[in-house]
Formats: structure tokens, C-alpha cells, sequence
């Protein structure tokens, strides 16, 4: 399930590549302040979890880049759908993103090249890390472990927290020396964001055996991401938590939380989680003895496989728990 929590800052950060001052912006042609003000637009809707608009939005503006063959543009767009792309469960399509930028950004000398260059390494990693290839992200990120950044560089925070992220899918014996590190940035850091405390919190949850603290850091952690109206990080601290309750065999738990965190994974068309959802149900209600509900979750799962699948509307009604 998509654990990628790689936040909006960076996006705002990345904006400021293409943005024009005031002055400047009278001057701009009509076509860049437009492609521009989509980018704005893109960022705004992502900050509130409207992922699909503002995939449109960065769509609009990539198109208009490549209209007037602006490089710049066309790398800065790249990467913000390839970011869309991954937090909905597109790997393939965040990917062909990631290509795209890297091919123009090797063959063209472009302001901020290498701001955009160590963004789109966190966004490759992140796409590294959702496919299990753990060699190959902590390859990607080491430069910018490496790297003499400021501390409250939020590439830097950025960087440590994918390395965590890995260190704790391989059981690595340095995990908590890792989340040690990303809490130390976070206490440097001049305004921590919700998001990102609510991160260390699942992150030490993940590092914890004791099934009462995990339950209080998981509880925390929700509380803060509904605070933002995070819907990602709602779905993935409900994703996580119930995947404790599974393995610790707290089934009706843990099935309730996978279907709160199914209708999120719907109302933003994941594909990709809501399947890793349907997986982990059917397995529940196997164990459970509830045969109608463990065949109609093999039934979700075989159309979710299918290319045109668009019947969202159908499986929220399948697993749709309120009136």
C-alpha cells in the first residue's frame, strides 16, 4: 500500500522555479503567465487531497509548456503529475513522468536544474520504494544523504524520511537509528507541518511491539492528518493500524478500518490500494467463515485488474458500511 508522504512543501518549493515576480509577470507572455497560474491551481487542489483535479490541472500546464517547447515547464509539470500519479496508486504512469523529466532535464541547461534534479530523485525513490526495489532507492537518495544540506532543508527531511521508510520494509537493524535522525530534523525544524508529525508517529508505531502503543501512536497519528483533512494519510494510518490488528488477529478491527480506509482509496480512484485493500479483506473474511463477502471481494478484485474498469460507484456500494 502506498506509503508516500513526501508533502506539499516541496511542490511550493518547486513553484518558485517557475514562478516571475509581479514586475516580471506584466511582461510575460500570455501563454507562461497562463501555464503558470495552472501550476498554482494544481498545487492548491493537491493541498486539499483533490489529487484528480489537480492532475488536470498539471495536464493543462504541461500541455501549454510544450506548446512554446519550455523546458522548464515541461520538467517542473512532469514532476508534479508523476507526484499526482504515485499518491493515487499510478506507478506506471509516475514513472513514464519521472522518464520524461529526467531525459530533458540531462540534455538541457535549465535555472534551479538541480533543485528540480534532487525533487525528482524523492519522487523516484518514492516510485523505488512502492515497487520493493530498496537497493535501488537507497542508491537514488544517497547523494542527498550525502550532500551538506541545511538541516531544516526539507529535501534533506524529505531524503531521511524515504531512507526510514526503507530501513523499516527491510527490518533493518539501523531503523531506529534512521527515525531518530527524521525526529532531530523535525525538532530543527522552524514549523514542523502536521503531516509530518503524524508521519513519525506511524513510523514509530511501525518500531513498536507493544500493541498498546502501537494503537496510541496509530490514534494520534489519525487525529492529526484528519486536523489537515489529509485523506492520504488517513488512508494509509488506517491501512497500517489494520494491518497490525491482522497479524495480531483482531479481525473485526482491523476489517473496519480497511473498509473506512477503502472508501477514501475509491472517492480518490487508487486502483492500486484499493486492490491491496480488497487483498487483505478477502484474507479477513476467509479466516472469519464469511464466504459471501470473501467471494465478493475476489469478484472486486478480478474487475479492478481490468483496464477499463470504472465502476467506482458499484464497489463503494459493496463496502459502503453507513446508511
Amino acid at each position: 500500500m502506498i506509503r508516500n508522504t513526501i508533502v506539499l512543501f516541496l511542490m511550493m518549493s518547486l513553484l518558485s522555479c517557475a514562478m516571475t515576480s509581479d514586475t516580471e509577470e506584466s511582461q510575460q507572455p500570455e501563454r507562461i503567465r497562463d501555464a503558470e497560474n495552472l501550476l498554482v491551481r494544481g498545487v492548491a487542489d493537491y493541498s486539499q487531497s483533490d489529487y484528480l483535479q489537480a492532475g488536470i490541472f498539471f495536464t493543462r500546464a504541461l500541455h501549454l509548456y510544450r506548446s512554446i517547447d519550455n523546458p522548464q515547464g515541461i520538467v517542473l509539470s512532469c514532476i508534479n503529475l508523476a507526484k499526482t500519479s504515485l499518491v493515487t496508486g499510478d506507478i506506471l504512469r509516475a514513472e513514464a513522468f519521472v522518464d520524461k523529466a529526467k531525459s530533458i532535464l540531462h540534455s538541457s541547461l535549465l535555472l534551479q536544474r538541480e533543485h528540480l534534479i534532487n525533487y525528482l530523485a524523492i519522487v523516484d525513490s518514492s516510485i523505488k520504494i512502492e515497487k520493493m526495489e530498496y537497493h535501488a532507492a537507497k542508491e537514488i537518495l544517497q547523494p542527498l544523504l550525502d550532500t551538506a544540506y541545511s538541516k531544516q532543508s526539507e529535501i534533506n527531511i524529505a531524503a531521511v524520511q524515504n531512507r526510514l521508510r526503507i530501513a523499516i520494509e527491510e527490518q533493518a537493524s539501523d531503523a531506529f537509528v534512521w527515525m531518530q535522525s527524521y525526529s532531530d530534523l523535525l525538532q530543527l525544524s522552524e514549523s514542523p507541518r502536521l503531516n509530518q508529525n503524524a508521519r513519525l508517529l506511524r513510523f514509530k508505531a511501525a518500531l513498536n511491539d507493544n500493541v498498546e502503543e502501537q494503537n496510541q501512536n496509530y490514534n494520534m497519528a489519525l487525529n492529526l492528518y484528519r486536523q489537515a483533512a489529509h485523506r492520504m494519510g488517513i488512508a494509509a494510518t488506517l491501512e497500517e493500524w489494520a494491518q497490525q490488528q491482522y497479524e495480531n488477529q483482531y479481525y473485526h478491527a482491523a476489517a473496519n478500518k480497511l473498509r473506512r480506509a477503502l472508501f477514501i482509496r475509491i472517492e480518490l480512484k487508487d486502483r492500486r490500494n484499493s486492490q491491496a485493500i480488497l487483498v487483505i479483506l478477502q484474507k479477513i473474511y476467509r479466516q472469519s467463515g464469511n464466504r459471501a463477502k470473501e467471494k465478493q471481494s475476489v469478484l472486486w478484485l478480478e474487475q479492478l485488474s481490468s483496464v477499463e474498469f470504472a465502476q467506482w460507484n458499484n464497489l463503494l456500494g459493496d463496502y459502503n458500511n453507513y446508511p
